[in-house]
């Protein structure tokens, strides 16, 4: 006061501004450290080596606005002054403010928790050291007061407390993310008035006056809420649910995870904490997981990644995990921007006291920074800051350019997920193998059996795919029992590529045959392969993939092809062999069917058969000539059956043989 333009404004609640110099209210000037602990000298206060102050009073009952003003505007940093000592004589040109005090007196008493701020944009003028220790009173305004301090190394910085903290988009939708982030990330600057549920928390300077009203009239920009009667009491969650990521209730694979749903029946949105035990003895130390964000009021959708707490993948269990929700109320968020060394912080709830009362809740590990990191990075689960040293600790340059945040709330009654979560694997194993067939005239068979090896976990809606491979232009598949579609509805198979589900219990087993055309190209020792798959079970890990697909291999067979020639001569006239004769009563007539395989496989059992007509009669024996020139005999009958087969074997690629029978014209 009274240097430069150093100057106290005051506004009133009705708006109207009066200063301490304009208006002639007094000197209003700190000078020394014992001053400022002394306080103001006011008649009926008694007060030894006190300070003369600016004396405002009140017209009507309200909140005022305080605003100090340094002597000058503009930028620089102080000197660092130790807070137990004298500052430097101020100048007309400081543009800082080294000591302020602002007391309501009622008679000749004073009232403190009358005080409070909205936040504080300071600076300590450098670091290494100028420690700085800050104790203030948080107030929330659904009625929770707190106890806050912390000792840090901050050079400038800015603090305040709301309910939000960091937010994870722009202020217009945006909600709590729960973590810290770079200093230019979005946030609720506390010079706004309040909206909604982002909301400034008041800082008061002494633990605030229990005979405050509920609200006040105050000046624009200034929110009206002071001391509720009684704080808000959380309500507790209600139809907590668990639905794995594939749809099956109560069930999840370890690092696939599901949704969480519950219903927020209280009349506005409210914190939530879904905390998943997952026990140190099956998962490790510190594998808890603490989902954390904003339940609206009704319904709730919370996803869970299906990993714990140290950012791992479940381990699967056969006893369900155990899982509770909270909704809380009395959020309050301490977010330091941009203030490096942080030696400790303290927290304590005043109202509503309980075991809780002093925990506080962190998680940094999103951002980096250079320097001493908090440990641990990450304290979804709750750090206990009255009795622990060095909560939220960090040193050296960490914490510049960054928004840290800590934050506190009072929990509600917990809502049990009755059956828990059941993390869940099943080994799906596929078999497949080549049955017979397999040439561009004979299609391949083959059988895929997939079989569920899990003891304790049912493989539900196992996906088994069989697609159309190089070298086959078709495919149809039968399925006898145990195949559904997609939607459910059981099926026997059909032509197309196998694509069909089962749901396998333990140890069980479904078994397809596979019918595979080739094509055209696949001729004679070309090699094959067809591959089939099986998904994972729903909500199911499989511990081992190298057995979802199986391949079966094949060399393509050839193609067997008999050519068949037949000649007749009239021998008793010395007649040409052709494909027709005549012949007189008691002629001879020969016959010579020629056979010989044009293809790339043996034919097998080669039967030659063929009918004499009514006008002719047979006559002997005729003449079978195999392909290496072995000949046998045969009775020449009406019916004539030559088994070529028997006689010569298998008719090799090329090989070629004759059947020659006579018979007689009546």
């Amino acid at each position: 006061m009274r240097i430069g333009s150093g100057d106290i404004r005051i506004t009133a609640p009705d708006n109207t501004a009066q200063t301490c110099l304009g208006n002639n209210l007094g000197t209003g000037l700190i000078s020394r450290r014992v001053n400022e602990v002394a306080g103001p000298l006011v008649a009926g206060l008694t007060v030894v080596n006190g300070y003369t102050p600016c004396i405002y009073r009140a017209a009507t009952t309200g909140i005022y606005q305080l605003d100090f003003l340094a002597p000058v505007l503009g930028g620089g940093n102080p000197p660092v002054t130790a807070a137990n000592g004298d500052w430097p004589a101020p100048a007309a040109t400081d543009p800082w403010i080294a000591a302020w005090d602002a007391t309501v007196v009622s008679g000749t008493s004073r009232k403190p928790g009358r005080v409070f701020t909205k936040y504080f944009a300071m600076n300590v003028g450098g670091n290494n050291p100028a420690n700085t220790g800050i104790n203030v009173y948080p107030l929330t305004r659904d009625g929770y007061r707190y106890s806050f301090s912390l000792n840090f190394d901050p050079f400038g910085f800015i603090f305040y407390v709301n309910n939000v903290g960091t937010l994870t988009a722009a202020t217009a939708g945006g909600t709590p993310a729960y973590r810290s982030a770079g200093v230019g990330s979005a946030q609720y600057s506390p010079a706004q008035a309040d909206s909604g549920d982002y909301v400034t928390h008041k800082l008061f300077f002494n633990p605030p006056d229990p005979g405050l009203p509920a609200s006040a009239a105050a000046p624009s920009g200034l929110d009206n809420w002071l001391l509720r009667a009684a704080p808000v009491t959380p309500p507790q969650p209600t139809n907590l649910s668990f639905t794995g990521a594939d749809g099956t209730a109560g069930q999840a694979g370890g690092g696939i995870g599901g949704t969480f749903t519950f219903t927020n029946p209280g009349a506005s949105s409210a914190p939530y904490r879904i905390v998943l035990a997952f026990g140190a003895s099956t998962n490790g130390a510190n594998s808890d997981r603490v989902l954390v964000g904003t339940a609206k009021t009704g319904e709730n959708l919370v996803v869970w990644d299906g990993k714990d707490g140290a950012g791992k993948d479940v381990v699967p269990s056969t006893a369900a995990y155990t899982v509770k929700a909270y909704l809380a109320a009395g959020e309050v968020h301490f977010p330091l921007i941009d203030a490096e060394n942080l030696t400790d912080l303290t927290v304590r709830r005043l109202n509503n006291v309980d075991s809780d009362a002093n925990t506080v809740y962190w998680d940094d590990r999103t951002v980096a920074s250079t320097g001493t990191a908090p440990v641990p990075l990450n304290a979804l689960g709750g750090v206990e800051s009255q009795t622990s040293t060095n909560t939220h600790a960090y040193s050296g340059n960490w914490g510049n350019d960054l928004i840290v945040d800590t934050w506190a709330y009072y929990p509600g009654t917990a809502a049990d997920l009755a059956s828990g979560v059941r993390v869940s694997e099943a080994d799906v194993q596929v078999t497949k193998t080549y049955v017979s067939g397999g040439s561009t005239a004979v299609p391949a068979q083959f059988d895929v059996t997939v079989k569920n090896l899990s003891t304790t976990t049912t493989a539900r809606n196992v996906r088994i795919e069989d697609a159309v491979p190089a070298g086959f232009s078709a495919l149809s598949w039968s399925c006898p029992s145990g195949c559904v579609s997609q939607g459910g509805t059981p099926t026997t198979g059909g032509p197309g590529a196998v694509d069909t589900y089962a749901t396998l219990t333990p140890q069980a087993s479904v078994t397809l045959r596979v019918t595979a055309t080739l094509s055209a190209a696949s001729t004679k020792d070309t090699l094959l392969s067809n591959t089939a798959r099986a998904s994972r079970g729903a909500d199911a890990t499989d511990p081992v993939s190298a057995n979802n697909t199986s391949t079966a291999r094949f060399t393509a067979l050839g193609v067997p092809k008999l050519t068949l020639g037949k000649t007749v001569r009239n021998v008793t006239q010395n007649g040409a062999a052709g494909t027709s004769s005549t012949g007189q009563p008691n002629d001879v007539l020969e016959y010579v069917i020629t056979f010989q395989n044009v293809g790339d496989a043996n034919v097998q059992k080669l039967l030659v058969r063929d009918s004499l007509e009514a006008p002719l009669r047979p006559q002997g024996t005729g003449t079978l000539v195999c392909p290496g020139g072995t000949s046998s005999t045969f009775a020449v009958t009406m019916q004539i059956e030559v088994n070529v087969g028997a006689a010569c074997g298998d008719l090799a690629p090329n090989a070629r043989g004759t059947v020659t029978f006579q018979a007689t014209v009546r």
